[in-house]
């Protein structure tokens, strides 16, 4: 993940607690700015985020970050949570989407290396050619700040060790 200045999404999540709701405005080169809202949280193994353009039509996206370091506390049903939040969230109706993304999800989450952070994402509902290239920006962005976000905040739990008498 990029190591450069803050851009104005992490510098905005690098004074949250732990959880952060806002708007931001994403700049495409040559093109439009879009002003989006995501709600954003730093759970114990993983990152989740909702990002919508008009707050009022649900979201356009969830989406999930798990830094490489996360990965060996993940919850084995992770996949299933995350599709379902989707689903739920986003009210999406396509026969079969479902297992497929969740088959999808866990495929990549047993293939993929142990030292490579992952990150998902779902889109709600197909837009127009301008919005899904505007969304797409906005999410590639997100996932950078949250990963960046996520990693500088990460306190391991102490585990306080005793001895047997």
């Amino acid at each position: 993940m990029p190591q450069g200045r803050p851009g104005p999404i992490l510098s905005k999540l690098l004074h949250a607690p732990g959880n952060y709701h806002g708007r931001f405005t994403h700049h495409v080169p040559g093109g439009p700015s879009w002003p989006f809202h995501a709600t954003i949280y730093s759970l114990r193994d993983s990152g989740l985020a909702i990002v919508d353009f008009d707050s009022s039509a649900g979201p356009a996206a969830v989406l999930s970050v798990i830094p490489a370091t996360w990965r060996a506390s993940l919850r084995p049903e992770f996949a299933f949570e995350f599709v379902s939040f989707w689903h739920f969230s986003a009210g999406h109706r396509v026969p079969g989407a479902d297992m497929a993304i969740h088959d999808y999800i866990e495929n990549l989450l047993r293939a993929a290396e142990p030292h490579r952070s992952l990150a998902f994402s779902i889109e709600s509902e197909p837009g127009d050619s301008e919005a899904s290239v505007v969304l797409a920006a906005c999410i590639e962005d997100l996932v950078s700040a949250m990963h960046r976000w996520l990693v500088a905040g990460r306190v391991e739990p102490q585990i306080e060790s005793k001895a047997c008498a």
